[in-house]
């Protein structure tokens, strides 16, 4: 029996219909990215805040094992090794510098502490806990404009000084007498003590190997640390998200949508919405003032 075999013919896609298929993949790709976005900003998030906790942490280990913290910048744990304005290169590892130098023992970067004698200035290496990958301004290196590795974030020097309002340059080049829970008589989760910060803010590339965020190369004066480039001032509201144009070095920088993200004297991190009043924020930076924090806190 003879057997017919058919065959179709299948027509192509007319242009309407390939514009459609096209519209509708646009559509899929634009609802698509703004969820990849917020994924990404989460996880960013996620790991600054890792990042101050275990800068908190470091500092509660530290105050445990010298029974004081040691200053945003100066001599630690010895008071002073008599050299004056510089640091005895001859001392390994560094007993003169930035805090963040003086916590690295605390936060498993025994090594990196150990590379440098005298100075935290002369330890060069990119630290991954001390940059956000929320901060837009950190390169790819982890490495400053200036050649200096960069920070994410600054030490509260009202709190490390052990002084208070009293003084903020009682540290400068000294020793530090603040303790845990002895100079936080505001109580410890009321104490801001390490805030984010943009790592390059116009001309002013915020360092961790030394009082940050020094090296402004415009030589701004702020009300914290003047001798050693401090420039964040607890006068200012945080700036949220600013642009490469209008970020202030005398303020810091969230880096979230919805506020910026602080440690506390007691280990934890939170973020603090970008509503807060100036009066809260202001009180939250000094451990000492005898003030209550507003119900915006």
């Amino acid at each position: 029996m003879a057997r017919f075999v058919l065959w179709k013919r299948w027509r192509g896609f007319t242009l309407i219909e390939l514009l459609v298929v096209i519209a509708i993949i646009a559509i899929l790709i634009g609802l698509l990215l703004p969820a990849v976005q917020k994924v990404r900003d989460a996880a960013a998030r996620t790991q600054s805040t890792n990042n101050l906790k275990q800068m908190g942490v470091a500092i509660h280990n530290c105050n445990d094992t010298y029974s004081k913290l040691p200053p945003s910048f100066g001599y630690f744990p010895m008071t002073n090794d008599g050299s004056g304005n510089g640091g005895n290169n001859s001392i390994v590892p560094a007993h003169r510098g930035s805090l963040f130098y003086m916590i690295l023992p605390f936060m498993e970067r025994q090594n990196e502490y150990n590379t440098v004698g005298g100075d935290s200035w002369y330890c060069n290496i990119p630290i991954k806990n001390f940059t956000s990958p929320a901060d837009a301004s950190v390169s790819p290196t982890g490495m400053a404009p200036n050649g200096r590795p960069s920070s994410s974030y600054v030490s509260n020097a009202f709190a490390f000084s052990g002084q208070g309002i009293a003084t903020v340059n009682g540290d400068w080049n000294q020793s530090s007498s603040a303790r845990i829970p002895a100079t936080f008589t505001d109580g410890t989760s009321n104490t801001i003590i390490f805030s984010e910060h943009r790592a390059v803010c116009q001309g002013c590339d915020s360092l961790w190997t030394e009082s940050n965020p020094g090296q402004c190369s415009n030589d701004y004066q702020g009300s914290w640390y003047p001798w050693a480039g401090q420039t964040i001032s607890p006068v200012n509201l945080p700036q949220i998200q600013p642009s490469v144009a209008g970020c202030q070095p005398g303020f810091v920088h969230g880096n979230s949508t919805g506020g910026i993200l602080v440690a506390l004297g007691d280990g934890s991190v939170r973020m603090v919405a970008q509503g807060i009043s100036q009066s809260t924020w202001s009180n939250a930076w000094y451990p000492n003032d005898g003030n209550v924090l507003g119900q915006d806190w």
